[in-house]
């Protein structure tokens, strides 16, 4: 596995593998018709407006396998909020790669990332309350449960989320 930065060559593989993961693991949340019909224009409009963007408002990394595919992507925003600390936006894995340290390599880059950019701040992220899959996941890296929201999806549900949280930065598998 070779971890890079991304850069707007890489939107639409992204975007790509963004819509995989959303179609998997949000197809009880979402609508199945906007899954099937509309998420990939969404995921490309939004990876691509983002690759396009100041690169200070986040840093996206990305996993390729030995072939050169893509594996896996987090993307992260150093001190994006005073309290909770940076926000781990996405975190996303090809499913084929899964359970094979890929999801934790990149946390633990996106980690270092961002205690390189606001040392002593936390990490939060927001997931879906019925994805029991990602919550194990981010409980097995020392996150906690810090409350919860609704979120206003995109294909114009309201879906109900909670926030994981690390008071300082997880600290890298050893």
């Amino acid at each position: 596995m070779r971890l890079r930065a991304a850069g707007p060559a890489d939107a639409d593989a992204i975007a790509d593998l963004h819509t995989a993961s959303w179609r998997d693991a949000y197809r009880a949340a979402l609508r199945a018709d906007w899954l099937a019909d509309h998420a990939a224009a969404d995921r490309r409009a939004l990876w691509r407006a983002r690759l396009g963007e100041s690169p200070a408002a986040r840093r996206v990394l990305l996993a390729h396998e030995a072939s050169g595919a893509l594996a896996g992507f987090v993307c992260v925003q150093p001190g994006a909020d005073a309290h909770w600390g940076a926000l781990l936006d996405n975190l996303h894995v090809a499913e084929r790669c899964r359970r094979q340290g890929i999801g934790r390599a990149l946390m633990e880059a996106a980690a270092r990332v961002c205690q390189a950019e606001t040392p002593g701040a936390g990490l939060f992220l927001w997931v879906l309350r019925d994805n029991l899959r990602a919550q194990a996941f981010y409980r097995a890296l020392g996150a906690s449960d810090a409350g919860s929201d609704l979120w206003d999806a995109p294909d114009g549900s309201r879906v109900p989320i909670c926030r994981f949280a690390w008071t300082a930065l997880p600290e890298p598998h050893r």
